[in-house]
Formats: structure tokens, sequence, C-alpha cells
């Protein structure tokens, strides 16, 4: 029960909105990496889950790389096109939308493996409970055959 309750305390976090500007991927990537590798105190598993964001950000941000790559953008002095604009923001839209899938899928299996162990924890309680009620019940058995014996003494005497 011990374990459960350290689990469930919570650590307050403060901080601060340094701006509300937009920023890049790339950018934004390196923050979170930043971020990762700096010493937070964090739980294991909060730590577990950045670095899996960590790796979302950086896997994204190469898939745009290549993504640019395979599509080189026109000459410098040569205007873009609104058909290439919507392009892109629909394949950053397919690439964000397969990151946060990917993302959810590994929250909802972390949160199996969580039920699974607590309900081993679960189990281990109910095992304990159970072998408690049978050892009440045992020494009851032992007490009323104590007495049986000693009541058949005082009546045999």
């Amino acid at each position: 029960m011990r374990r459960r309750d350290e689990l469930l305390t919570m650590k307050t976090v403060t901080g601060s909105v340094n701006s509300a500007k937009p920023i890049s991927l790339a950018k934004a990537a390196t923050l979170l990496s930043g971020f990762v590798s700096s010493e937070t105190q964090a739980s294991q598993d909060v730590s577990a889950y950045l670095r899996r964001a960590s790796a979302g950000f950086a896997e994204l941000k190469s898939v745009h790389r290549e993504i640019r790559s395979a599509n080189p953008k026109e000459e410098l002095g040569g205007a873009k096109g609104v058909d290439d604009d919507k392009k892109k923001k629909e394949e950053e839209e397919v690439v964000e939308e397969m990151v946060m899938v990917k993302l959810e899928d590994e929250q909802r299996n972390k949160e199996r493996k969580k039920k699974k162990k607590s309900k081993k924890e679960d189990g281990i309680d109910e095992n304990l409970e159970e072998e408690q009620r049978n050892e009440e019940r045992k020494e009851k058995k032992n007490r009323k055959s104590k007495k049986k014996r000693k009541s058949k003494e005082s009546d045999d005497a």
C-alpha cells in the first residue's frame, strides 16, 4: 500500500511563460532535448515520457528534412505557389498526426502496464489478507478444541 501512495504523490511544478510566439519545430525539438538532458529531479515515469516526447520531436524534425529534400524548393528568386504551401501543410499535419498516434499508443501501453502491476499488487494484498483469515480460523478451531478437551476432562473427573 505504501508503494502505491508514493506513486500518487505529486510535486509542485512552477514556471513562467517566456513567450507566446510560435517557434519552429527544429527549435522546439532542441528546447525539449535540452530540458530532457538537464537534471529535473523528475520521477522515472516522467523522465521516460519526456525522453519519448523528445525522440518524437527529433523524428518529426528528420521527417520534415526528408520531405524538404525530396521536394526541393524553387530557385531563390522564384515565388512559391499556393499549392506547394497547402501540400507542405498537409504533409506536416499527416506527420504530426502519426507522431501523436504513436505517443498515444505508448501512453496507453504504459497505462496497461500500470494496471497489470497494480492488479498484481492487489493480488498480493488479497493473498496476505486471505492467509491472515485462514490463520485466524485455525486459531479459533484450536481454541474450541482445547475448550472441548478441558470440558471432557472436567466431566471425566
